[in-house]
């Protein structure tokens, strides 16, 4: 089904319902990932893969929206819902995951004000996404924020898989996710309301 979704968006045939048909896996899949204890994982790496899906299905619906002739503002503020719980879970996972505080530590700067600035970031920016104000401006912020978190922590692969012991593919996949967050981001940036035809 990804594969045909991904088709039907490159060749330009009903890109719109492909993008949707992708959402509704991505939701569903992270549904499973959140609720099935029987994942080998623990509850700090289920919140993280299920909130990037997310976050990764409110950029899809956000392109469905844009290549609607119709421009529905129904599937915007979906897209800006979900982006909004992808931000609220980051903040709170740089809060409460010792997991995740230690590898900021590490790898960009060992101060725990640090932690709290950039989820306060992410924090406010969700507020935004949730009023549906300063989507641009939060864009701008989360463009940067999310690249660098991408580049400085995530891309350690040898890090996560090596001193962690999270399997390699799970931790390419959410650099996979991030890519297509910060891609999505710049989408926002760009595009937000403004008179944007993508053929």
């Amino acid at each position: 089904m990804f594969v045909l979704c991904s088709s039907a968006m490159a060749f330009n045939i009903k890109r719109k319902q492909a993008a949707l048909v992708y959402c509704g896996q991505l939701i569903y899949l992270a549904y499973i990932f959140i609720t099935n204890e029987n994942l080998k994982y623990n509850e700090w790496l289920r919140i993280r893969i299920s909130s990037r899906m997310l976050g990764v299905a409110g950029m899809y619906i956000y392109f469905a929206h844009l290549v609607d002739n119709y421009k529905s503002q129904h599937l915007r503020k979906l897209a800006e819902t979900a982006v909004g719980i992808y931000l609220v879970c980051n903040s709170f996972i740089l809060i409460k995951s010792k997991e995740d505080q230690k590898a900021f530590f590490e790898h960009i700067w060992n101060d725990e004000m640090a932690i709290y600035v950039v989820a306060g970031i992410y924090g406010a920016c969700s507020v935004f996404f949730f009023a549906g104000k300063y989507i641009q401006d939060a864009s701008k912020w989360l463009f940067f924020v999310v690249l660098l978190q991408t580049l400085l922590v995530d891309a350690s692969l040898y890090y996560w898989t090596k001193k962690r012991g999270l399997m390699f593919w799970v931790q390419v996949r959410l650099i996979a996710d991030n890519v297509c967050l910060i891609i999505g981001f710049a989408f926002y940036w760009l595009t937000y309301k403004k008179d944007i035809i993508i053929d």
